[in-house]
C-alpha cells in the first residue's frame, strides 16, 4: 500500500485474494481464489511459475505480469530464482521488497 503498486501480479492464491481486497483492485492477480473464473492458459502459467519451471520469468513477461511475490517457505526454489534473477545483471527483474517471509520483484516487460 505504501508503494501504491498497480498492475498485474503473480501471487499464491490466498495471498492474491488478500492483495485484491487490500489494494481495492489496484493489483490484478494472474490467478486468485476464484480459479473457475481463470482461463486454462492462466492456470497453466500460474502452476509453471510457482513450480519454478525453467522459463518462469519468460512466462511472467509473456503474460505481462508486472510483479511477482513469493513466500520463501512455501516456494523456496522460486524465491531463490527470483533473487538470482535480480542479481543476474540482465535487468529482467528488480527486487522491490524482501523480508523473512517473502520476496517481491518487479518484472521488466
Amino acid at each position: 500500500l505504501r508503494r501504491d503498486l498497480k498492475g498485474t501480479i503473480a501471487a499464491p492464491l490466498d495471498w492474491a485474494d488478500f492483495l485484491v481486497w487490500k489494494t481495492n483492485n489496484a493489483l490484478k492477480p494472474l490467478v486468485h481464489g476464484h480459479v473457475h473464473l481463470s482461463d486454462a492458459a492462466a492456470w497453466q502459467a500460474y502452476e509453471s511459475i510457482f513450480r519454478g519451471d525453467e522459463g518462469w520469468l519468460e512466462t511472467l513477461q509473456k503474460r505481462q505480469v508486472r510483479y511477482v511475490v513469493v513466500p520463501r517457505r512455501r516456494y523456496p526454489n522460486l524465491a531463490r530464482q527470483v533473487l538470482a534473477a535480480d542479481r543476474s545483471g540482465k535487468g529482467e527483474l528488480r527486487m522491490i521488497y524482501q523480508d523473512q517471509r517473502c520476496v517481491m520483484g518487479e518484472v521488466r516487460l
